[in-house]
């Protein structure tokens, strides 16, 4: 199977696009993963400044391609430990996951009950 490598800028730009229905006021803090001049993807935080409600995103191979890109709610972008991991289950498709991040901003993970793990 052939993982699609997603950087930072594609990234921002799918968020971008899929933002134009939610209109939210967002800040990135997304930088490519580069390993021995490789590059394997990108991880950050996408914040929604209007709540304050923040997701980690992880798009680096997963040892099992079958999970996809991880993302999870955290507390500020220097949150790496944050909330339960989710898993787009799709790899190619960085619109869902821009969609699936995007419908998490929308609440506080405090909103949605969550708990720090």
């Amino acid at each position: 199977m052939n993982w699609d490598v997603i950087l930072a800028t594609k990234l921002r730009n799918a968020f971008k696009k899929a933002n134009k229905k939610y209109n939210y006021n967002l800040q990135f803090d997304i930088k490519n993963v580069i390993i021995n001049g490789e590059k394997r993807g990108c991880s950050g935080f996408i914040t929604n400044k209007e709540n304050g409600s923040c997701v980690y995103v992880d798009t680096e191979k997963p040892c099992c391609l079958n999970l996809g890109v991880m993302y999870r709610y955290a507390d500020n972008n220097k949150d790496f430990t944050g909330y339960s991991n989710r898993w787009t289950g799709r790899i190619y498709d960085v619109d869902s996951l821009a969609d699936a991040v995007l419908a998490l901003l929308d609440k506080t993970p405090k909103q949605m009950r969550e708990r720090k793990i």
